[in-house]
């Protein structure tokens, strides 16, 4: 909900009607560039972690951007 500056009244907005929007928009600019688009998603090997990887891909993948997934184990360096 947001509020009206003027007036104190609260406006409901539909959140999922706007990300769907955003979504065909970012949809429609990907799908005009010269090159496909590619993800790297970097995550650690927790359940926390795997589950974001798993909606980041879903997200990807609705947009036709192709990804790779690095899964790292907590003993990982940068070497």
């Amino acid at each position: 909900m947001s509020v009206d500056s003027n007036s104190g009244a609260a406006t409901c907005i539909d959140g999922r009607a706007i990300a769907q929007k955003m979504k065909v928009e970012l949809a429609e600019r990907l799908n005009a560039l010269a090159s496909p688009v590619k993800l790297a998603i970097l995550c650690f090997d927790t359940p926390a972690s795997i589950v974001y990887k798993n909606a980041q891909v879903k997200v990807a993948h609705s947009l036709g951007i192709e990804t790779d997934v690095v899964v790292m184990g907590w003993d990982a360096t940068t070497d």
